[in-house]
């Protein structure tokens, strides 16, 4: 039976087990993706089929490829290992007639549903699969199970969503390393995954007195779910990117002058969004990893010509540039939990608008919102995790644009953190040229969830530019707290539970992010910090998903002496 017969089997085991324990009950209900992720790796994936492609030079599509392997994999019966030896394993064969999703073109799709293909490399360095830009690197569709492990996967580029025979430029860019799609299953463990890229067409103008066409969207950079689910453990995301298309001109076609024809509006630049990843829907569990130096960018908004005319203030409205979020992650609806996680360094920048000088029209710098995470819908849960230094800016030119949360923004959804370190996250707004724009939510922006709960949380030493503290520097917006300290509370509307500390130092590590042991990096705190020992100490001892398990983000024990609290923070002090 296949591997997934025997999860349902063990699925319905639980379940009636569950029905006469309520504590199993309840850990069910609360992390069904904890249950079915440790449920699928109990077993090694049985070898039914084992195969080992060569690296470069090897031939991409010959015999002994790894495009090859993939094609053999799809079409067994069975489970099968792909084990990559150290060296190269670049695409070049391109799609020649729209996207290919069989693996003989482009990508390498994994389709064979409800078997499960698994990449076993020989290390993060040794084993690399380069999309060397003709397309993404992995598709991963039809319900198909994908496990990857201990490789590099880099190089890719989607300029489409995946479906079969779309045209780069002609739908929205997802997934520039990884897509995820029609129900499929992925785990990724002590994987890098790099220099990827999720790149919006352009706006089209084809012909004479037409406004210009939007730029085309892009979404997760790195990783982009569809629907399914993703496990990602002892892994890196960094220095992936998804980058809007601009928009396209507003086009007055005459071969005169002239002055009374009509405005023509430029198009507007493309969305940029999920620079790592990218979650549509279904279901992410996130561990142990860093989501670090991804960008999201939006377009830059299309201008509004008129050829032959010297004075521009003849020509229309140029476009507003795109919206740029989340570019760390973004969750547009489902479930994401990230346990004992670095996001860092993550740079949202929306879109330059439209300009033209001198002229009386100008369009809009587009926004950018949640530099490390924002989120539409949903739920996020966050636990045993820091999020510092990631930047939110908005484009220049025009009126500016909304510049909010420069760790977190909630525009809708719940959302939930528990021992986590927020700090020297930065929004940061461009005054637009005929406007002052003001930024808000240096740290986490609330601007719609309708829950956001921290507990053993600290926020602190996060900036936003509007020079209005009410705009919240470390919290704007609408927040629930318990057992947690608030560098600044100016903006934020605080519902107390109780324990706080607001408005004091924390008294971090002036180093910040830094190793301090453990599988990611952390900010210390210094000696006399008022977060030691401040903590909540039944949430630190429980166990997840209610709690924080008894350790910190580093793995370290919680509560280091009988009578102590924990400490509040993705940190914990260790006796001497």
């Amino acid at each position: 039976m296949r591997k997934y017969q025997q999860v349902a089997r063990q699925l319905t085991a639980v379940e009636r087990t569950a029905s006469s324990d309520p504590r199993l009950r309840r850990l069910l209900a609360a992390a069904p993706m904890v249950v079915l992720f440790a449920l699928l790796n109990v077993r090694p994936v049985r070898a039914a089929c084992t195969l080992s492609p060569s690296p470069d030079p090897t031939v991409d599509g010959s015999s002994a490829s790894l495009r090859a392997a993939i094609e053999t994999a799809n079409a067994s019966t069975e489970d099968c290992v792909i084990n990559l030896a150290t060296g190269t394993y670049t695409l070049t064969i391109k799609n020649t007639d729209g996207q290919d999703d069989t693996a003989a073109e482009g990508d390498l799709d994994i389709t064979a549903p409800g078997q499960t293909v698994t990449l076993q490399g020989a290390g993060r360095r040794l084993s690399i699969v380069n999309a060397n830009g003709i397309d993404r690197a992995f598709q991963v569709l039809g319900g198909a199970n994908a496990v990857f492990r201990d490789l590099t996967i880099e190089g890719g580029v989607a300029q489409d969503d995946g479906t079969a025979g779309a045209l780069a430029g002609s739908t929205e860019a997802e997934g520039g390393g990884i897509l995820v799609q029609d129900g499929g299953h992925v785990l990724l463990s002590r994987v890098w995954l790099t220099n990827n890229q999720a790149i919006g067409g352009l706006g089209t103008q084809t012909g004479s007195f037409l406004d210009g066409i939007i730029g085309g969207a892009a979404a997760g950079g790195g990783l982009f779910l569809s629907a399914g689910t993703i496990q990602l453990t002892n892994s890196k995301v960094f220095g992936n990117t998804a980058t809007g298309g601009a928009g396209a001109r507003g086009f007055f076609g005459g071969s005169t002058v002239c002055l009374v024809c009509g405005t023509f509006y430029g198009g507007a630049g493309g969305s940029g969004e999920g620079g790592g990843l990218y979650v549509l829907s279904g279901n992410v569990a996130v561990s142990t990893s860093t989501l670090s130096g991804n960008n999201a960018t939006g377009g830059a908004g299309g201008l509004s010509e008129a050829p032959g005319t010297s004075n521009y203030q003849l020509t229309g409205p140029p476009g507003n540039g795109g919206a740029a979020e989340g570019a760390g992650l973004f969750l547009a609806s489902g479930t994401v939990t990230v346990g004992q996680t670095t996001l860092s360094g993550n740079v949202a920048t929306g879109g330059i608008a439209g300009y033209i000088p001198y002229a009386n029209y100008t369009g809009a710098s587009g926004s950018a919102l949640g530099a490390a995470g924002s989120i539409a819908s949903g739920n996020l849960r966050l636990t045993n995790s820091t999020l510092f230094g990631n930047t939110a800016e908005n484009g220049t030119f025009g009126y500016g644009g909304t510049v909010a949360g420069g760790g977190l923004y909630a525009g809708g959804g719940s959302l939930e953190l528990k021992g986590v370190t927020v700090a020297s996250n930065q929004a940061l707004a461009t005054s637009g040229r005929l406007s002052p724009i003001p930024s808000s939510g240096g740290g986490i922006a609330n601007a719609g969830a309708t829950n956001l709960l921290i507990n053993t949380t600290l926020i602190a030493n996060n900036t936003q530019n509007s020079g209005n503290p009410d705009n919240g520097a470390d919290v704007s917006g609408a927040i629930t707290a318990s057992f947690s300290l608030i560098g600044q509370s100016a903006g934020a509307t605080i519902t107390d539970d109780g324990h706080n500390l607001l408005d004091v130092n924390p008294v971090l590590d002036p180093l910040g992010l830094r190793s301090n042991g453990g599988p990611t990096q952390t900010v210390a705190l210094e000696s006399g910090s008022p977060a030691i020992d401040a903590g909540d100490n039944p949430i630190c001892a429980a166990a997840p998903p209610r709690g924080l398990g008894g350790i910190d983000q580093r793995s370290f024990a919680r509560s280091d002496s009988a009578g102590d609290h924990c400490d509040i923070g993705a940190f914990e002090v260790q006796a001497p």
